[in-house]
């Protein structure tokens, strides 16, 4: 049985397989009185906001986001993700979605989107004219490493056996700036190709996870086994291996 809301705070769901992802969001709103934390699953679960996370997520959200919604409509859904463009809001705003925020928005910032969502407000946030890197709150797999968010998230991507033209597709970035983080990744991480910062990525405990997605056909089970996609064009010793 969940605990009533205190008077005057937001209930929210964070929805993301990665243990350290939520957790990492969940301090955050734990450490702002306004907040409280509903552990998910289940989800339908009394919640005012369900946070959709995309990290390490491979394709859109929509038949998730349509499974939220058709359980809870009254729920404000919002989607936090790094791959924003215009097609994917205004995608989100027509199928109902009352938030999409970019990952690299600042904890501050972060909490007053979520409060003006709980609000009935509807908030776009987006990078506009950055000119320093984001600082991105709670935290990630491999952080203490020194891999950013955004190294971060590749290297999931990696893991799961995706190639850097479908990260790029995912990140809405370019194959080219995949391939610059692939370097990074492997550099930070002291290995020697994208086989081996996969298999220390799925070895370790910070890549440990929970399944917490919807579907309309109710909870998922756990995903299977990642690979590694080859890429033969890449120069940071790609090659093909099931891990």
């Amino acid at each position: 049985m969940f605990e009533a809301p205190r008077p005057g705070t937001v209930s929210v769901a964070i929805l993301n397989e990665f243990d350290i992802i939520v957790d990492g969001f969940a301090d955050l709103l734990r450490s702002n009185p306004g907040f409280r934390v509903v552990e998910t699953p289940p989800l339908d679960a009394d919640s005012d906001l369900a946070v959709f996370d995309t990290y390490g997520r491979a394709a859109e959200p929509w038949d998730e986001i349509e499974a939220l919604l058709s359980v809870r409509p009254d729920r404000a859904v919002v989607l936090y993700t790094f791959g924003v463009n215009r097609h994917l809001t205004d995608d989100a705003l027509r199928r109902g979605v009352r938030g999409v925020i970019w990952k690299g928005t600042d904890g501050p910032t972060l909490i007053d989107d979520l409060g003006r969502i709980a609000r009935g407000e509807t908030v776009i946030d987006l990078p506009v004219g950055l000119s320093a890197p984001p600082r991105p709150p709670g935290s990630w797999p491999f952080r203490s490493t020194g891999l950013s968010l955004r190294e971060s998230e590749v290297l999931a991507h990696v893991a799961a056996g995706r190639s850097n033209r479908e990260v790029a597709g995912i990140l809405c970035v370019s194959a080219e700036t995949v391939k610059t983080h692939v370097r990074s990744v492997l550099r930070k991480l002291g290995v020697a190709n994208r086989t081996e910062a996969a298999w220390k990525a799925v070895q370790s405990d910070q890549f440990a996870r929970t399944r917490r997605t919807a579907t309309l056909h109710g909870p998922a089970d756990r995903p299977p086994p990642p690979g590694v996609a080859d890429e033969p064009d890449e120069p940071d010793g790609a090659m093909t291996a099931v891990v």
